[in-house]
């Protein structure tokens, strides 16, 4: 049993100890567009424009779990992810429907409401380490010279007391902790082990001329009207300030702000430029597939007679297709019922099939439409078997912000012998994908 006091201090010493570890380690891949012997226009913007691909790529992945992790009692989802949203995700799960009065007597009947609310916000160790050095996290050098503090993210919440053993009506909500550490973060495009890979994509740009594209002249043209001093010419200014020696102090020279309009530039015209390239379409494909595994750790903490529940297992997304992602839970659970009834503990294993339902290019879309089917089973002591499935899908407001609605079917409730079906929906926020530069 984890005392109520521990278990937040103990995730405290989680994330100190992740974000000195990572830190220190250091820190993945880096493009740093300046660090050559040579450069010339073509070769810099071909970086830069790898460097926005990359962050893209990455935070457009799907497999990123923005909604209140599967211990919650009203959860949208049955399956835990392999990866948190990149910055932070806020998720709230509204009232549900049931076929069964939870926490009622068993011979209740109806449709009754799930009228708790869950929430939960979820971060990375890197980006409170952006917020710490006041960095700003999309900037593509920043994001990827520190692709590990990416691997560690950190849940905290609160359920509602739908589902719960005890009817006292004073009893608080419990608390949502989790914490996830991705041990195989394949999907990440900046890690250290797509460099090769990503290779082959920088060649390809440098083969394909660059400089001659529209990304190119709308660059050539704000830098112009940024640095240009009338009535210069634009072939003047190319030859002075973009040419020879003096790209590089130019370079230097650009202030932040500069620095991220050429990368709203570049975004807004990097889709039709990545599929037009049959390599790095192969390349990012083959990024967003690739195996992902997380150890991860969620616990509900009750107060007073309120049940404990704890837990722990591994996480594996594995692309089937371009459009279509396997994930797989396999945990340890353990309810501490701190009352009179025993504790439960024992085994649960999930899978989930998610399609994407508008799939265009490799980077994916900027608001993917998912359709989920997913299948749970628990074992646990002092109880029969649980079987649940569950349909969902995934509906886009607007960039970064989802609607997730679920309808599920269970064998039985943890109170009732009987058959339940209930639906959730909620609201997601991914901070990343709300904020990156479009």
């Amino acid at each position: 049993m984890i005392g109520n006091g521990r278990l937040p201090l103990a995730i405290l010493f989680l994330l100190l100890l992740s974000l000195a570890c990572s830190a220190k380690s250091g820190t993945g891949s880096s493009d740093d567009c300046l660090a050559r012997t040579s450069i010339d226009f073509d070769a810099w913007l071909n970086c830069k424009i790898l460097q926005v691909a990359k962050v893209q790529a990455t935070v457009r992945n799907t497999s990123n779990q923005v909604e209140v992790p599967s211990v919650a009692g009203n959860a949208t989802s049955l399956v835990d992810q392999t990866a948190a949203p990149n910055l932070v995700g806020l998720a709230m799960n509204l009232a549900g429907l049931s076929s069964k009065s939870v926490g009622t007597s068993p011979g209740g009947t109806g449709a009754s409401a799930n009228n708790g609310v869950s929430g939960s916000v979820t971060t990375t160790a890197y980006a409170l380490y952006a917020a710490a050095t006041q960095h700003d996290p999309l900037d593509p050098a920043f994001y990827s010279a520190h692709t590990d503090l990416r691997r560690f993210s950190f849940t905290a919440g609160r359920d509602n007391t739908s589902g719960s053993v005890s009817t006292n009506a004073n009893q608080q909500n419990p608390l949502l902790f989790g914490s996830k550490i991705v041990i195989l973060n394949w999907r990440d495009a900046t890690a250290s082990h797509n460099s090769k890979k990503l290779a082959g994509m920088s060649e390809g740009l440098a083969r394909t001329a660059v400089g001659n594209t529209s990304i190119a002249k709308e660059v050539q043209d704000y830098l112009y009207a940024q640095l240009g001093k009338p009535p210069e010419s634009l072939f003047d200014f190319l030859t002075r300030v973009l040419s020879g020696a003096s790209l590089s102090a130019t370079i230097a020279g650009l202030t932040q702000d500069q620095e991220d309009q050429i990368s709203r530039i570049i975004s807004r015209k990097i889709d039709p430029l990545v599929a037009l390239r049959t390599e790095t379409d192969r390349v990012i494909r083959a990024i967003r597939n690739a195996e992902q595994l997380s150890l991860t750790f969620d616990s509900k903490v009750g107060f007073g007679s309120t049940a404990n529940d704890y837990r722990t297992g591994v996480a594996f997304d594995g692309g089937l297709t371009d459009w279509c992602n396997l994930t797989l839970n396999a945990t340890f659970d353990y309810t501490d019922n701190k009352n009179v009834i025993p504790n439960a503990y024992g085994g649960r294993v999930a899978i989930q099939s998610t399609i994407l339902m508008n799939h265009s290019n490799a980077l994916g879309p900027t608001r993917p439409v998912l359709l989920s089917t997913a299948l749970e089973a628990k074992w646990l002591t002092k109880a029969l078997p649980t079987y649940t499935g569950q349909f969902k899908l995934t509906i886009p407001l607007f960039n970064g912000v989802s609607l997730p609605l679920s309808v599920s079917v269970a064998n039985r409730t943890s109170l009732i012998n009987e058959k339940n079906v209930y639906g959730n929906f909620g609201i997601s926020i991914d901070l990343a994908r709300l904020l990156v530069k479009q």
